[in-house]
């Protein structure tokens, strides 16, 4: 720890953020999602999406620029395809409320994607691509706050994605064709405003039927530098701004 700085446990940072929401007006569920997201980002060293994130959500929520009572709602559009209407609420809400359907789906048919819309802030990109990962999915979120993504079972970091390789690169790179929907049934960036979309791929190996694996072999540097931050966040937690954690714990 140095000095103006405190250590805080991820759990510390997750209920700190949750507890905080709830009190700007988030409802329990949403600030729920959201405090996970955040607790990924200090997680992953990214600040900016961690707990710095959290005061802009709450000048949010009690502007009312983010609806904290908004519920989002779930449809399936097409086979492969899942639109949810965040309502003007939080993102991370709206994503959690697709989340394991968007995995379901891409194990059924190689492939989905979930589309978000009405967002009231932006998403963390790298939370959700790890989650992913985390699922042995091929993984790409459009519409992030630090634009596009990509992430794999067997790579630790998310890397940048132009928009302009969309649904080519990811199919490409999987070997997956859909076998339900048209294959430019949507638009691939999320050309609306609060719109985001996170997709998800499941490597060859991993559908019925199919032997040969998808993977890379070894880490990166900066693979193995995010393992080593991991690990340092999960046994002893991470340095948070004594000037941050107050504005937060008396917002």
């Amino acid at each position: 720890m140095t000095e103006g700085t405190e250590r805080l446990s991820l759990g510390e940072v997750e209920a700190i953020t949750k507890d905080a929401l709830v009190r700007a007006g988030a409802l329990v569920d949403a600030a729920i999602a959201t405090a996970w997201s955040v607790r990924a980002a200090e997680r992953n060293g990214e600040r900016s999406s961690g707990l710095q994130r959290v005061g802009r959500l709450i000048e949010g929520l009690r502007m009312s620029a983010i609806d904290g009572a908004a519920r989002p709602v779930l449809n399936r559009t097409l086979p492969t395809l899942l639109t949810v209407d965040a309502a003007g609420g939080l993102s991370d809400y709206a994503i959690s409320s697709g989340f394991e359907t968007l995995i379901e789906v891409s194990r059924s048919y190689g492939m989905a994607r979930l589309l978000v819309t009405e967002t009231g802030d932006r998403a963390a990109a790298n939370s959700w691509l790890g989650r992913l990962s985390e699922r042995r999915a091929i993984g790409a979120l459009m519409g992030g706050p630090s634009g596009s993504a990509v992430s794999f079972p067997n790579v630790t970091q998310a890397l940048p994605l132009p928009d302009t390789l969309g649904e080519t690169f990811l199919r490409a790179a999987s070997g997956v064709v859909p076998r339900a929907d048209p294959p430019l049934d949507l638009p691939f960036t999320a050309s609306v405003s609060g719109a985001l979309i996170l997709m998800a791929l499941q490597p060859m190996s991993e559908l019925p039927g199919q032997s040969r694996s998808f993977g890379t072999s070894g880490l990166s540097a900066g693979d193995a530098d995010l393992v080593t931050r991991r690990h340092q966040a999960d046994t002893e937690g991470v340095n948070v701004p004594s000037e941050l954690l107050v504005s937060i714990l008396t917002a």
